[in-house]
């Protein structure tokens, strides 16, 4: 009796300091069609669901309810804890739901790590710690945390870079953060550098540069740019140049230490990596 009070005055303190969003909860009600457990054999659901009514009917639900039907008039006065038991022996199995937090599962949340969906473009790939990439390919490392992340090299637009030997000239994994998945991507390159769109834009739209053939992550930004900052093909963004840069950034990776006739470009954008493509002078 304790227990069921004191867990009743803190439910009713919740409920007084919940925001305005939250009581919807009170107003959802058992779906029509679907027949009540009977009192001699409760499905066990989670304390809050059987207060709130919202579990849905399950292959336990019918298991129970038949059971129920075939019991006779002599069992029907029987332990209900024979009729559990007897649920959950026929009940199939089921693997266990994530674990999402109290009010992630009173809303219908979900974990950080089911947030956001797994990536599609370029860094789709997803490796283990101690994976070593190919130069000119990007991966998801959702593994790699705190220090093995390395030195940081650079932050731009909610991006972070990191480098795991800085001292070094030969080609080893380098780190980008700030993904909404909360995973790094990870590539190799010899030494690599980050860009910010408006040095990009005075670059590439030089007079001398205008034969130059666009390279893969340039046509990507064009299609951002354009769809942003309403303007044409190779024309600078112009007023919403600041706020698109709080979200789009260049990665640069090269392949040697020195002089690198070509480089491979990576272009991010809005959390995820648009383009990754070679580029060269």
């Amino acid at each position: 009796m304790f227990v069921m009070a004191a867990i009743a005055v803190t439910l009713t303190a919740c409920s007084a300091k919940a925001p305005a969003t939250l009581e919807r909860l009170s107003e959802v009600s058992v779906a029509e069609g679907v027949a009540p457990v009977a009192a001699a054999a409760p499905v066990k659901q989670g304390f809050f669901a059987r207060m709130m009514g919202r579990a849905a009917p399950s292959d336990t639900d019918e298991i129970a309810a038949q059971i129920i039907a075939e019991l006779s008039p002599e069992d029907e006065a029987a332990d209900p804890e024979v009729v559990v038991t007897e649920v959950a022996a026929q009940a199939p199995a089921t693997p266990a739901p994530a674990r999402a937090g109290l009010f992630g599962r009173l809303l219908g949340g979900t974990s950080k790590a089911a947030a956001a969906p797994a990536p599609t473009g370029p860094d789709a790939q997803q490796v283990s710690m101690g994976t070593t990439l190919p130069f000119g390919v990007i991966a998801t490392n959702c593994e790699v945390r705190g220090r093995d992340l390395g030195t940081k090299v650079d932050a731009n637009a909610g991006y972070t870079l990191y480098d795991t030997f800085p001292n070094s000239t030969a080609l080893r994994t380098h780190y980008i953060t700030g993904f909404k998945d909360r995973c790094a991507r990870q590539f190799t390159a010899a030494t690599s550098l980050m860009g910010d769109i408006g040095t990009h834009e005075v670059v590439r739209y030089l007079p001398s540069n205008a034969k130059m053939d666009y390279s893969v992550t340039d046509s990507a930004y064009e299609a951002i740019k354009s769809s942003y900052c309403r303007v044409g093909h190779g024309q600078p963004c112009g007023a919403k140049l600041d706020r698109l840069a709080k979200t789009t950034s260049f990665i640069t990776a090269y392949e040697r230490f020195g002089s690198n006739p070509s480089w491979s470009n990576i272009l991010v954008h809005d959390g995820g990596v648009v383009a990754m493509g070679p580029a060269s002078r």
